[in-house]
This record gives C-alpha cells, structure tokens and sequence, in this order.
C-alpha cells in the first residue's frame, strides 16, 4: 500500500467518523448525551511551570 492510498484510506475513516458512522462495521456511532456533558464539565490541566536555572538567577 503506498503512502498515497494509505492517507486515502484513513481520510475515509475520519470521514465517516465526522459523519456519525462506525467505519469498522458502517453502523450509526452511538451518542450518549450524558458522555457528552461530562466532557463539556471537565476542565483542562493547569500547566506547571519548570523550574530551571534562568527562572532562579
């Protein structure tokens, strides 16, 4: 498989995906409402900042 046929093929998978499609077996992706409403609740992580020589002098 080329490089070329590869990307098609994935490109394929995401689209389907995007569409609401499960590209393993083509069945409706399910979406349960309450999956996503924990995700919007999340918050994301803080970044820590490193400690190195310049943040010392």
């Amino acid at each position: 498989m080329t490089e070329l046929e590869l990307m098609k093929h994935a490109k394929g998978y995401l689209d389907k995906l995007a569409n609401g499609i499960n590209p393993l077996d083509d069945s409706i992706a399910v979406d349960l409402p309450e999956k996503r409403a924990d995700a919007a609740t999340v918050q994301p992580k803080q970044r820590q900042r490193s400690t190195s020589r310049r943040d010392s002098q």
